[in-house]
């Protein structure tokens, strides 16, 4: 029976009119850090998602679907001192999403200044190295200094720009201190070669002794500073690397995801090592995935006359496992979901409109299918009336018991069959401009 509604919605569609054109391309968010050590979305979201909230003058409308790319991007975030950590919730709404594939399947049919490095041409080798390592530690503590500087989440872009320079300029001193490191390994074994190759001159002089304990002194010295010349290179690229995305900021891409899919992305900053941890200072970002057809998704209250009859499992007097009602009613009234085409709407005033409308129960989506035509009121209100198919239980082979004197008689069933039935159903729903 669903294959029929699907047929008959395609062949109305197929002569309908086209509904305003969505944008549904890459959508950018920018999460701005303020001084108050806040941050919060830009502006130009918030209209975004503020155009949503019914069509524009220009007759667009900008939403969110399955094939729209998520970007959240920041800017003035202070990556010196704090990490972005990001965290994507999801919440699927089922009877949207039964609704939108039976839409799709419709819609197939018809259509800072650093010390230089301080070595002298008539210094000993050991001196040398010595000297070397003196101006590591200063290299050192001149990038801490540059590292806690600014402590805020905000940095403006004269920050990033004296940043930039002392990035720069440690970068440069640590590719000097680089190619000096290995100058000074070179030293070292041309000094060894040579202590080999003289050993037993210099034994007989007497000078062999003295001159490898200097060799040896200067080898360890060399090998000590190993470990903190690794650490101050990886210090000094992160730092370079922090700088860099301090300017031009960080990008983080959501995964493409189904219709019907309502998105939470939680963006908190982290502080790094030596930094005080900011306090409400996380931004949250909501958005729900529209279908990638030109549809209104509404919800609210659909009465209908199909009723409803329960049954339960019983033991007759004689023994039998018979069926009998616990409840029935003539009617009932449902929380529904619907998703409408719109294919007309007043030229002078789009706050009206009229849509042929599928829908489902919220609760238990696809026990119940809704279709008719929906009239929008003042862009937010729907009546809508069609007619409504669900499965109804019934009692077969009836027999009458009786229970007693004055207790009288109960009918039971022997059997139970369920049919899918026709009725006509009459809706008021409000939209919900979040799809």
């Amino acid at each position: 029976m669903n294959s029929k509604v699907v047929l008959i919605l395609a062949l109305m569609f197929a002569s309908a009119p086209a509904s305003a054109a969505f944008i549904h391309d890459q959508r950018e968010l920018t999460v701005d850090a303020s001084k108050e050590n806040l941050l919060s979305l830009e502006i130009d979201w918030q209209v975004v998602a503020g155009a949503i909230a019914g069509p524009d003058p220009s007759g667009q409308r900008y939403r969110t679907d399955a094939r729209t790319s998520v970007v959240i991007s920041s800017r003035h975030f202070n990556f010196i001192a704090y990490d972005l950590e990001y965290k994507v919730e999801k919440e699927v709404v089922r009877a949207y999403q039964v609704l939108d594939q039976l839409w799709q399947q419709a819609f197939g049919l018809a259509t800072g200044g650093l010390l230089p490095l301080r070595t002298g041409v008539d210094a000993s080798l050991y001196q040398e190295i010595s000297d070397w390592g003196v101006s590591l530690s200063l290299v050192r503590d001149e990038l801490d200094a540059a590292r806690s500087s600014y402590t805020s989440l905000s940095l403006t872009q004269q920050e990033i720009s004296a940043l930039e320079t002392a990035a720069n300029r440690i970068s440069a001193v640590l590719d000097q201190f680089t190619q000096e490191r290995a100058t000074l390994v070179d030293k070292v074994t041309d000094e060894r070669r040579r202590l080999i190759a003289e050993k037993n001159e210099l034994s007989k002089s007497g000078e062999y002794e003295e001159q490898f304990a200097a060799y040896a002194a200067a080898r360890d010295l060399l090998a000590s500073y190993a470990e903190p010349f690794q650490q101050l290179t990886a210090s000094v690229r992160a730092f370079a690397s922090a700088v860099e995305l301090s300017k031009n900021g960080d990008r983080f891409r959501v995964s493409k995801n189904d219709a019907g899919t309502v998105v939470t992305v939680s963006v908190t900053p982290k502080a790094r090592e030596g930094s005080i941890s900011p306090v409400n200072a996380n931004t949250q970002i909501d958005y729900a995935v529209s279908s990638t057809l030109p549809l209104i998704f509404h919800a609210g209250i659909a009465g209908d006359s199909l009723g409803e009859t329960e049954f339960t499992q019983v033991s007759s007097l004689a023994g039998q496992d018979l069926f009998a009602v616990t409840k029935s009613s003539s009617t009932d009234t449902e929380l529904v979901a619907l998703l409408g085409y719109e294919f007309w709407s007043p030229k002078n005033d789009d706050r009206f409109g009229v849509s042929f409308t599928l829908g489902t129960e919220l609760d238990d989506p696809g026990e119940k299918l809704y279709a008719g035509l929906s009239v929008r009121l003042f862009n937010r209100f729907f009546l809508t009336y069609g007619a409504v198919s669900g499965e109804v239980e019934e009692g077969l082979s009836p027999v009458v018991e009786e229970i007693a004197t004055q207790l009288g008689t109960r009918e039971l069933f022997g059997a139970l069959d369920t049919d899918r039935e026709w009725d006509q159903f009459i809706g008021l729903s409000f939209a919900i401009w979040d799809f």
